[in-house]
């Protein structure tokens, strides 16, 4: 009996999945990265976790954040956008627009989503204190403007 092990191919691991819960692993070990400051490591990891699972919008989110702090906002409005297009009103995704949009000058962008955004926060669906903060520091940059 051959007890030796296979290696496995990334096409093999992709096809067999992981697990919610070892997607959140995988996700948190790439989120430690970003927040010590190891971005190239983080960017690997959540890459590779878009290959496995595009689906799983914090990835795209964390993306978009590194692209920001590189200056890439074309990259992050297209990492947002494959949150916009699971979830249309994901105050994360358009928080992360409105940034870009200001940072490249779209004020008519930024409005729109800012416009959005308010309605959410007037209708308490979105009730987080930290999206409503940054929320309300954009929404001074686009006054400003």
């Amino acid at each position: 009996m051959n007890t030796s092990i296979r290696p496995r191919s990334p096409s093999d691991m992709i096809r067999r999945g992981y697990t919610d819960a070892e997607m959140e692993c995988i996700f948190a070990l790439g989120r430690l990265f970003l927040e010590s400051g190891s971005f190239s490591r983080a960017a690997v990891i959540l890459k590779g976790l878009t290959e496995v699972a595009p689906e799983f919008a914090p990835v795209w989110l964390a993306l978009g954040y590194l692209a920001i702090m590189n200056g890439e906002y074309e990259q992050a409005l297209s990492c947002s956008s494959q949150v916009l297009r699971r979830n249309p009103t994901s105050p994360e995704a358009m928080l992360m627009n409105v940034i870009c949009s200001l940072s490249t000058g779209d004020i008519n962008s930024a409005g729109t989503y800012l416009g959005e955004l308010k309605d959410g926060i007037d209708g308490e669906v979105i009730n987080n204190p930290q999206l409503v903060r940054l929320y309300q520091s954009q929404l001074v940059r686009f006054q400003s403007r």
